[in-house]
């Protein structure tokens, strides 16, 4: 894994106005985190037994689709695999059983620039 770096800066601008003295003051902060470049991404669902019941392959793209695991799943792993490894997560059935459940992952572009991206799991609820 790489470190984190990033720098703030602060100013303030003084000035009258009708014969008032008045104070502005900006703040910025900015961060970077090093975050590897996935090469797949995978959902495995398990049943009762932890067996898997279903294993599927997410497309890296820009959307990601919804998955709706299968009735008889009782918890499934995200599995995030890049060259420094796999990154696992679990998420039981309960979690989705009211409506869907949300995995962020990071997705690069060619110049590794990173954005959020949400897997979503089980059906939204209607509005």
């Amino acid at each position: 894994g790489g470190g984190n770096m990033g720098f703030s800066e602060d100013a303030a601008y003084t000035y009258t106005e009708n014969g008032e003295s008045l104070t502005d003051s900006v703040s910025v902060s900015v961060s970077v985190k090093y975050t590897p470049r996935l090469t797949a991404l995978r959902v495995v669902e398990f049943g009762d037994d932890n067996t898997v019941v279903n294993t599927t392959e997410v497309p890296l793209t820009e959307e990601l689709p919804a998955l709706s695991p299968a009735v008889d799943t009782a918890f499934l792993i995200v599995e995030e695999e890049s060259g420094e490894g796999v990154k696992r997560t679990l998420y039981p059935a309960s979690d989705w059983a009211e409506g869907a459940t949300y995995h962020e992952v990071v997705l690069l572009d060619q110049e590794g620039r990173g954005r959020g991206a949400y897997l979503a799991i089980g059906e939204e609820a209607a509005a």
